[in-house]
């Protein structure tokens, strides 16, 4: 029988919504993560605040890529 794993980074290369729980921090121990564009903290959680594809780049750094305009 194959047993199959789950991907460290479910979320990576997908596209998340404003809102979306990407990261839970209760499981990354004594990790520093960098987070940049289109991505809050709360509490214990990364959240998403812009819709996009959800970016990695190791070892621990995440944004959204997203193309917008600036309204004026």
């Amino acid at each position: 029988m194959e047993s199959r794993r789950t991907a460290p980074f479910p979320l990576v290369d997908s596209y998340v919504a404003p809102g979306d729980v990407v990261l839970d921090l209760c499981e990354m121990n004594n990790q520093t993560i960098k987070f940049g564009a289109g991505l809050f903290q709360e509490c214990d959680t990364i959240q998403a605040t812009s819709a996009g594809k959800l970016r990695l780049l190791k070892p621990n750094k995440y944004w959204i890529e997203n193309s917008h305009k600036r309204v004026r």
